[in-house]
């Protein structure tokens, strides 16, 4: 592969982000939100908003409105409730996501109902392709072990689904908390998970999702700080670390802006964290621990196709 064709990986430190600490909700922002600005990391691509956002027990955001979004919640820890005008009313734990399509206007609310555990999550926003959608919500749960050492798919292109799919064929009749299939975003972009244990090493292949477009990707990793929380005036100790395509380290909470891939261009992961050795043998016997070890590092890959806003039906 020529020099013309190389990633380019651009790193940001967990601490660069920005971050609030109101009691009830600790959060670090990727992007521009609220009262953080930052002209220099105000979205990439349509992708306008990651969160890291902890949760006190009893406390959450109450009923608000959004239109023309694309919003999802990856639960890591604890519980969330959702409740909107449509009349969803759904609880979800880790592993859980809740996917809200705004559209045309939907109001909800986001509650840590849990009155003894605080929760963890990852809230994304997207721009969709076209406005005035028909809003939609889904929920889909992904386990631990369905996560391992595989990227997992959590969000797809609608262009990626076979033609005339609606919300109704996609669901196939199991939109419950239950299913793990992937959600139709209306935007060229796609999400991936992975609990990836030290020592073990996936690839990420930039596609053209259902060859639908032939130009260049943009994509963005970001490590979820899994071991707890840390403020940002301190270092994180001992948490998960991965080194991308062999050159670009990462560690808890930070991020990477992944830019100028083209179809077929690969991008290496790596977990590169030294764990204790008697850590091995919990590995051996089960892979439901990883979970929740702070060695385990877990990542969400975002994958987007520098395109045209235009219609997915």
């Amino acid at each position: 592969m020529g020099k013309q064709q190389r990633l380019k990986i651009i790193p940001r430190r967990s601490a660069a982000r920005g971050h609030v600490d109101h009691g009830w909700i600790k959060a670090y922002y990727s992007f521009s939100f609220a009262e953080y600005t930052d002209k220099k990391h105000t979205q990439w691509g349509p992708l306008r908003v990651i969160n890291e956002d902890r949760i006190s027990k009893g406390r959450g955001f109450p009923e608000h409105e959004h239109d023309d979004f694309e919003i999802w919640t990856y639960l890591m820890k604890g519980e969330l409730t959702h409740r909107d005008n449509l009349g969803h009313v759904e609880t979800i734990g880790p592993g859980g996501i809740q996917y809200t399509s705004a559209g045309t206007g939907i109001r909800h609310s986001e509650v840590n109902d849990n009155k003894k555990k605080d929760c963890h999550l990852l809230q994304i926003w997207a721009k969709p392709a076209i406005s005035g959608l028909k809003p939609t919500y889904y929920t889909r749960t992904h386990t631990p072990t369905s996560k391992t050492s595989v990227l997992k798919p959590i969000v797809l292109p609608h262009a990626s689904f076979p033609p005339n799919t609606t919300h109704e064929t996609t669901v196939a009749g199991s939109d419950t908390a239950k299913s793990d299939a992937p959600i139709p975003i209306h935007q060229d972009l796609a999400m991936y998970a992975c609990i990836l244990p030290p020592g073990e090493t996936v690839t990420h292949t930039f596609g053209s999702f259902g060859g639908k477009c032939n130009n260049k990707r943009k994509g963005h990793i970001q490590i979820a700080q899994s071991s707890g929380y840390v403020p940002p005036n301190e270092e994180v100790k001992n948490g998960a670390k991965i080194l991308l395509n062999g050159e670009v380290e990462l560690g808890e909470g930070d991020t990477a802006y992944i830019d100028g891939a083209v179809p077929g261009m690969e991008i290496t992961i790596q977990n590169i964290h030294e764990e204790p050795k008697n850590v091995g043998k919990l590995f051996q016997k089960t892979k439901k621990c990883i979970a929740s070890k702070k060695y385990a590092a877990p990542l969400f890959i975002v994958h987007i196709i520098q395109s045209r806003q235009r219609q997915l039906s």
